[in-house]
């Protein structure tokens, strides 16, 4: 009877699977402080009985070539982490060098500064209520003619403070219509980049460590 031939394809895939679930299995115990404690214990006490056994051997044990060897490979593993270390660092900088300012900076800097410009004051024309101590018309010097102009300066004073604030309201609106437009077009350039720099910091994960 012939020997079944092992699928590759399926082999693969199950080791796909398990390496998937052992991933969000450790993701679940780091997520539990306690549960990430009691791993850790038991890794230690794991690679304790191993040094007993004489499985892991120190530095010390080994021999002179195996720890040139040891040594070659450890200085080649730093060097790649430090590349790992300046690639995600430029990139984080790029990113935050294109990074657009969010809507709270946008509305800070859009609110005007109550010490540099104040609002145009309204004189209030609610009648008050007459004492007896308080003066006439003819009293003050007064005419009818003269409180009708000093209604009509006010008069213009409000349609004038409406339509400036109705100039700065338009104004407002196309600045912030402005900065959405270039919020849009620089998240597209943050995302390409972040793309690029996942694919250079995956090739440089993939790079083989060798001794020499």
């Amino acid at each position: 009877m012939p020997r079944k031939k092992n699928n590759n394809a399926t082999t693969e895939a199950r080791k796909k699977a398990r390496r998937e679930y052992e991933k969000r299995r450790r993701a679940k115990i780091k997520a539990d402080p306690v549960k990430y404690e009691e791993a850790k214990e038991k890794e230690r006490a794991r690679r304790q009985q191993r040094k007993e056994q004489k499985k892991i051997l120190s530095i010390k044990d080994l021999t002179h070539r195996d720890q040139k060897a040891q040594r070659e490979k450890w200085r080649e593993r730093t060097r790649k982490s430090r590349a790992l270390k300046k690639c995600r660092e430029r990139g984080m900088q790029l990113i935050r060098e294109n990074t657009p300012p969010s809507d709270l900076e946008i509305n800070e800097a859009l609110t005007p500064d109550p010490s540099v410009s104040s609002p145009v004051k309204l004189r209030d024309t609610t009648p008050e209520v007459r004492r007896d101590d308080t003066p006439t018309i003819s009293q003050r010097g007064e005419t009818p003619s003269s409180i009708s102009s000093r209604g009509s300066v006010i008069s213009r004073q409000r349609r004038q403070a409406l339509k400036e604030h109705k100039q700065r309201r338009k104004l407002t609106d196309v600045i912030i219509m402005n900065q959405k437009a270039k919020i849009k077009v620089q998240q597209k350039a943050i995302h390409t980049l972040q793309v690029k720099m996942n694919r250079l910091i995956k090739q440089v994960s993939q790079i083989p460590i060798k001794a020499r």
